[in-house]
C-alpha cells in the first residue's frame, strides 16, 4: 500500500483522546487516525449507495407506496 504525506488541522480534544488512546495501545496515532478515517468513509459510501439505490427505485417506481 502506497502512504502519502498529508496534514490535517484536528481539535484539540480529539488530539488529545487519540494520543491517549494511542499510547494506552501502544498503536502510533497515524495507525488509529488512519483506522478511523478508513471506516468513516467506509460508511459515507455505503450511505451514499443506498441513498442512491432509494432514488433510483423511487424514479423507477420501484415502492410499495
Amino acid at each position: 500500500m502506497v502512504k502519502v504525506a498529508d496534514s490535517l488541522t484536528l481539535d484539540e480534544d480529539v488530539q488529545k483522546e487519540l494520543s491517549k488512546l494511542a499510547e494506552r495501545s501502544g498503536r502510533p496515532v497515524d495507525v488509529l487516525a488512519n483506522a478511523a478515517l478508513r471506516d468513516y468513509v467506509r460508511y459515507e459510501n455505503q450511505v451514499n449507495g443506498s441513498i442512491e439505490r432509494g432514488l433510483s427505485d423511487l424514479d423507477d417506481g420501484r415502492t410499495d407506496y
